[in-house]
């Protein structure tokens, strides 16, 4: 079964990309703005992938509300990454900031890429447990 956010995430990745690509353009012609923005859909296809794979169904109420809260901590962190670029607009300032705390959004978001890909359950595995017997 597909979902709404499956379809927004993995089915629209190139549309968002598309879509930031303007943004940042709207915004100006500084390399700042295009680093930050394009920047988001990683970041939106890490965050639909580690839902896939962690956030279940909704039915165990704590795990829900203890990763939605994982899930804003690391969107709030991941927006204080990106607004640095959209601050110091230019590309060598960017850089070196992002170098100087060692690239940790994006290394952040490989990993919960990768962390992501790996433990999100199979269609098969997915399919078999909504079944009704």
């Amino acid at each position: 079964m597909v979902t709404v956010l499956d379809y927004i995430c993995f089915g629209c990745t190139f549309r968002v990309a598309v879509t930031m690509t303007v943004s940042a353009f709207w915004h100006g012609v500084h390399a700042g703005y295009y680093l930050s923005f394009l920047t988001i859909p990683p970041n939106l296809i890490a965050e639909g992938l580690m839902t896939s794979a962690f956030r279940g169904d909704g039915s165990d109420r704590r795990r829900a509300t203890t990763f939605d809260w994982c899930c804003w901590f690391f969107k709030m962190r991941s927006f204080e990454y990106m607004s640095m670029s959209f601050l110091l607009l230019g590309f060598s300032a960017t850089l070196r900031y992002w170098s100087s705390i060692y690239f940790i959004g994006h290394i952040s978001i490989a990993m919960f890429i990768i962390l992501g890909r790996v433990c999100r359950p199979s269609l098969r595995q997915r399919a078999s447990s909504t079944k009704i017997d």
